[in-house]
């Protein structure tokens, strides 16, 4: 093993014994999907309290985080397999019926947005920008658990690494062709996660205009996203497709940042200025 390279650590299902048996029924949780659930939890629980402070009822924040849970992993599944896999949906249509076999962080945002805008429509909500100020914030905090579940998992593998002091040194044997000290993508973003939630928590000390941690979210997440995918394996080894040498999330990374830029150096100003 190379000096400079962190080990192969892994967490299979949750727990070792089955959690339920039933005869020949046994129940047990992966680590990612416990990781997950842990992180949406967490953010309810962190949510609701934030909503307090708001002044916003925490029954519509309840009711509005279950719909966004809902469509977003609705539409991070689709996502995922019509623009990573299209040929698999060729083969096998009814892959997109099984929610849970592949999931696409962009989905699961866009899904987010599309289900946000639905239900302030529908509740008549006049200070949209207050309420996706708290659901930016509690993203965040889903997100830095979700990316731990990467990191556990390592499915977002990247080029090899030799010498790279946060490579890790893969050694899986179902997937042989990517042994050796590597880039992986999901801990590296659960790190920058971590960061982003420092800085929003250090940032929501005191008031803020709204829309801030929206804004702060889209600029500090789109630009390392599009460039951590740079790294990411090619296709042909199980990595994610490319479209004219982009990846689907290098190019909603420029979108969101073109609209990071737009709201802190356009609209903003527009606002203050009057214009």
């Amino acid at each position: 093993m190379p000096l400079l390279a962190l080990p192969y650590f892994t967490l299979g299902p949750w727990p070792k014994e089955p959690l339920i048996s039933i005869g020949s029924f046994h129940l047990q949780i992966p680590a990612f999907g416990l990781l997950v659930f842990m992180g949406i939890v967490i953010a309810i629980l962190m949510g609701n309290q934030k909503a307090k402070r708001m002044g916003l009822s925490t029954r519509d924040f309840q009711n509005l985080a279950f719909f966004l849970i809902s469509i977003g992993f609705l539409v991070s599944h689709l996502f995922e397999v019509l623009f990573y896999h299209p040929e698999v949906v060729l083969q096998k249509p009814w892959i997109l019926l099984d929610i849970f076999n592949g999931l696409s962080s962009y989905g699961g945002l866009i899904g987010g947005i599309f289900a946000f805008l639905i239900w302030t429509h529908w509740k008549h909500i006049q200070d949209r920008l207050a309420w996706a100020d708290l659901m930016s914030w509690c993203f965040a905090i889903a997100f830095f658990f979700g990316r731990i579940g990467c990191s556990v998992a390592h499915d977002h593998p990247g080029a090899l690494a030799p010498g790279w002091p946060l490579a890790i040194q893969y050694a899986d044997p179902s997937r042989p062709w990517l042994n050796g000290p590597r880039h992986d993508l999901g801990f590296y973003e659960a790190i920058w996660w971590l960061v982003i939630l420092i800085v929003m928590f250090l940032l929501d000390r005191k008031p803020r205009r709204q829309g801030f941690h929206l804004v702060l979210l889209a600029l500090l997440y789109a630009p390392v996203r599009f460039a951590l995918d740079f790294l990411r394996i090619p296709a042909t080894q199980g990595g994610d497709i490319r479209y004219f040498g982009l990846t689907p999330a290098q190019y909603l990374s420029l979108v969101l940042l073109g609209f990071g830029i737009y709201f802190w150096f356009v609209k903003w100003r527009a606002w203050r200025t009057g214009k």
